[in-house]
């Protein structure tokens, strides 16, 4: 029978017990229905099943071809109803759109027909685009990005994603670009862009330029194509223009501009993230010989190929402690070891470098501990005075206390009770200043100047944070002079160990014998060490005294708690036991 219905002059058609096999054609391998043929009738009534144009009943389409649209059955007709099917099976039929059945958007009652209807069987059939079993054409552009505002510079490119979907809801996969001829553009939507200068925009391809300030456009999804049965799901944008970045550089083409980023040569390891190209200071200009080359932090050389490694040699190790300090502490205690290598009972060189290091040791870790012990007293305060002080000097504006002497947790009662003088918390930035100040005062670097300070604090209490100000000078004052002492009482005790020594090293050598009868070197200067431990028990006594009056104090250096608990240890095992022993040595 002949595939194509043709100048038909009934409305109803019916096909009964038909086999459709082995038919080809470039649309509707075996019925093709088009609209130009038939003349809907304005008198059907669509409620009716008897108002179908085509009734198929009992039939069966295997293997029938079409090279576009509808491999068994292919429908462009308008009307409400076309098609009704009955019993029918479509065996593998192909074609590149609607393996089985092809139509258009018009025909919206057959979707349901289609899809729900356990009267009609699909089995392998198959299309290259969309719908291996039925299909319309496009029916639906679905913006994918789901983006409601869009944020750009000028000049840069937006990447838009869209999905062509029929009626049947399928994707259109347009592998063979059978649909080239819907074409998408995106407009200025003049309606909604009335306060905007339309002359300072201008949007040319994929690239929009502007050459006024940053501004929020309102664009418009434009479809070029002669089907009008084809919608947006949304066909609004909202772009907002921003200006270039500071590392951006604005380039003009004619009045519009657009940004672009510096560009550098090959030779700048930008890919490798070694280096950053920076732009130069001519504006409009983006050359690779004129850009800069900057390594960033870590790298090194013309082309930022070294690494760059920590120098430790000009770095402090223990910056809230004091480099100087510590490595004094170290050369104190290193003597003090050394010292335990050299027999006293064997002779006299050995004997005088033994009381060299070990006194020359103790006394340079004594004036470290006095250092810090007494910076604590006169720096220090204890709870009871900040609360009369009620926090004036450290008080801010909603901040955060922050500086690298700590607060010493001491007794857990007077932590809790200073806790909850005043909800205000201190003020970073002056306590910051003042800290860094007193550090580097306490570092032999420069005494702490007023203004500095306060300069950036609003009081109302001046004179009195002048009156602390200056108390505050006169105890790193003090502190200054504990370190001049200290240290020329240990210049003036070594002189005085050496020259003892040269006086004694001439005396007669002298021997005693032990209880078992052998005899032994005894040193000259063994008398002298009675002396130097009890003055060092009365130095380390002095410390002892120092922890006590420190035990409970803020704003101290944080070492302190473990210093407290040493110089406990060195009062009971240190110059008392040598002074107790000394007749039985």
């Amino acid at each position: 029978m002949d595939r194509c219905f043709k100048n038909l002059n009934l409305l109803n058609v019916d096909i009964n017990s038909t086999i459709f096999e082995n038919n080809k054609a470039m649309n509707g391998g075996a019925i093709y229905i088009e609209k130009s043929f038939i003349e809907h009738d304005s008198n059907i009534d669509n409620e009716n099943k008897d108002d179908f144009l085509v009734f198929i009943n009992n039939s069966l389409f295997i293997n029938n071809k079409a090279r576009y649209y509808g491999g068994a059955i292919f429908s462009n007709f308008e009307a409400y109803k076309v098609l009704n099917l009955n019993k029918v099976s479509f065996i593998k039929n192909s074609a590149y759109a609607g393996g089985a059945i092809y139509m258009s958007n018009n025909n919206t009652q057959l979707y349901h027909n289609y899809e729900y209807n356990e009267n009609v069987v699909f089995t392998n059939n198959t299309s290259e685009s969309h719908g291996n079993d039925y299909a319309s054409e496009p029916h639906i552009i679905n913006e994918l990005n789901n983006l409601n505002i869009i944020s750009m510079k000028s000049g840069e490119t937006i990447k838009l994603k869209f999905n062509l979907i029929d009626k049947f809801n399928q994707i259109v996969n347009d592998i063979s670009k059978v649909y080239s001829s819907i074409i998408l553009s995106v407009v200025l939507d003049k309606e909604n862009n009335t306060n905007l200068n339309l002359d300072n925009i201008k949007i040319l391809g994929n690239i929009c330029n502007f050459s006024n300030d940053p501004v929020t456009l309102n664009l418009k999804l434009s479809l070029d194509s002669k089907n009008k049965n084809i919608f947006f799901k949304n066909d609004n944008l909202k772009i907002i223009i921003n200006d270039c970045k500071e590392e951006q550089i604005k380039m003009y083409k004619g009045k519009y501009y657009y940004c672009e980023n510096p560009q550098c040569s090959n030779t700048c390891p930008i890919s490798e993230k070694m280096a950053i190209c920076v732009k130069n200071s001519t504006e409009n200009t983006n050359n690779i010989y004129s850009n800069n080359c900057v390594c960033v932090p870590g790298y090194k050389g013309d082309y930022c190929q070294f690494k760059e490694f920590v120098n430790l040699k000009n770095q402090n190790i223990i910056i809230d402690t004091g480099f100087v300090k510590n490595l004094c502490f170290y050369i104190g205690m290193m003597l003090l070891f050394i010292s335990f290598n050299f027999d006293v009972f064997k002779e006299f060189s050995s004997c005088s470098l033994n009381f060299l290091f070990k006194h020359c040791g103790i006394l340079i870790i004594y004036g470290i501990l006095l250092f810090y012990l007494y910076s604590g007293t006169k720096l220090g305060m204890d709870y009871k005075r900040l609360e009369r002080l009620n926090l004036n000097i450290f008080q801010g504006e909603n901040n955060t206390c922050e500086s690298n002497i700590a607060v010493n947790n001491g007794d857990g009662n007077n932590l809790n009770r200073f806790s909850k003088l005043d909800e205000t918390s201190f003020s970073s930035s002056t306590n910051r200043e003042l800290i860094k100040n007193i550090e580097k005062e306490l570092n032999f670097k420069e005494y702490i100047s007023l203004d500095s300070v306060w300069d950036t604090k609003i009081s109302n209490h001046k004179s009195f944070e002048s009156e602390e100000i200056e108390n505050l000078n006169k105890s790193i004052s003090c502190i200054h002079s504990i370190y001049m002492k200290t240290f020329f009482f240990d210049i003036i005790s070594l002189f005085s160990f050496v020259i003892f020594i040269l006086i004694k090293r001439n005396n007669e050598k002298e021997f005693i014998q032990e209880y078992n009868g052998k005899w032994r070197y005894k040193c000259p200067l063994y008398k002298f060490e009675l002396i130097m431990d009890i003055i060092e028990l009365i130095l380390v006594i002095d410390l002892l005294i120092m922890v006590i009056k420190i035990w409970n104090y803020t704003y101290v250096f944080k070492c302190l708690k473990s210093i407290r608990y040493s110089i406990i240890i060195w009062v009971t095992l240190g110059p008392l036991v040598n002074v107790i022993l000394y007749d039985n040595k």
